[in-house]
């Protein structure tokens, strides 16, 4: 039985901030977020091909697993497609 059907994004992450309501399970060399909430979201920072930082915005359901991934490359697989993408890290400490 698969753990998750349907469109997927797979990024090598600067930084992440999962926002809302969220589980950690801790593997060897993996870490499952689970959201807890009815709308979890996320942001991820990644460095492009150019250099520049750019955020991506991810809107999840409940019972979403994230899994994140440090062999090799810092990874983050994501159950769903970003909804946005602007440019810069525009993550905060406030968590809005």
């Amino acid at each position: 039985m698969p753990l998750a059907t349907g469109q997927h994004t797979v990024l090598v992450f600067k930084k992440i901030q999962f926002l809302g309501s969220w589980t950690r399970y801790s593997g060897v060399d993996q870490i499952i977020y689970t959201g807890n909430n009815a709308r979890p979201t996320m942001r991820v920072v990644v460095e492009s091909y150019t250099g520049t930082m750019e955020t991506y915005f991810f809107a999840l359901q409940q019972g979403d697993d994230v899994w994140v991934s440090y062999g090799g490359d810092a990874q983050v697989h994501i159950p769903r497609l970003c909804v946005k993408v602007v440019p810069g890290d525009v993550t905060n400490c406030s968590g809005k």
